[in-house]
């Protein structure tokens, strides 16, 4: 189901007797990594909210060519997915990407907050203050990323046609 930043607060109160489950990413071109992923994050609590990184911080963080797919269709495909409960496209902000995030967990107190990213470490002891647990996974894709599939593509066109 689609959401919204200002109906976390609701989901939180709708689910307040279940373990809610967070957790963040670009998810561009679909792959086994995000799969695995986001099945994890459904397996630590009985709720999974998903967020999807808006357009335009994905440009900044990735370069002008990206993401591949826009926002909305990112949106519509993660929140189809089974593992998924609800998904929303989260704000843009000025600041550093940790602010979001720490917004969102304002709003919606997940019991976990999984991600990729270690730098989250730092948050830790924010985060537990919140009553949310921090759970930093590595990839789980064998190496496979939306970067090395484009890259793979554009390397077998080039190939093709010389």
């Amino acid at each position: 189901m689609r959401a919204t930043f200002e109906e976390l607060t609701d989901i939180r109160e709708r689910h307040q007797d279940e373990r809610i489950v967070y957790a963040n990413g670009v998810f561009d071109l679909l792959h086994e990594g995000h799969l695995s992923f986001l099945e994890l994050a459904k397996s630590l609590g009985e709720v999974a909210v998903i967020g999807i990184l808006p357009d335009v911080r994905v440009k900044a963080g990735k370069g002008p060519s990206r993401p591949v797919q826009p926002e909305a269709t990112r949106l519509a495909v993660v929140s189809a997915l089974k593992s998924v409960d609800y998904a929303l496209v989260t704000p843009v902000n000025p600041k550093p990407y940790q602010y979001t995030g720490h917004q969102i967990i304002d709003r919606l107190r997940p019991d976990v907050f999984v991600t990729g990213y270690d730098g989250w470490r730092d948050s830790e002891k924010w985060l537990s203050e919140r009553g949310t647990e921090l759970v930093v996974v590595p990839r789980l894709n064998n190496g496979v990323s939306t970067t090395s599939l484009l890259k793979g593509y554009t390397s077998r066109l080039s190939d093709d046609h010389p």
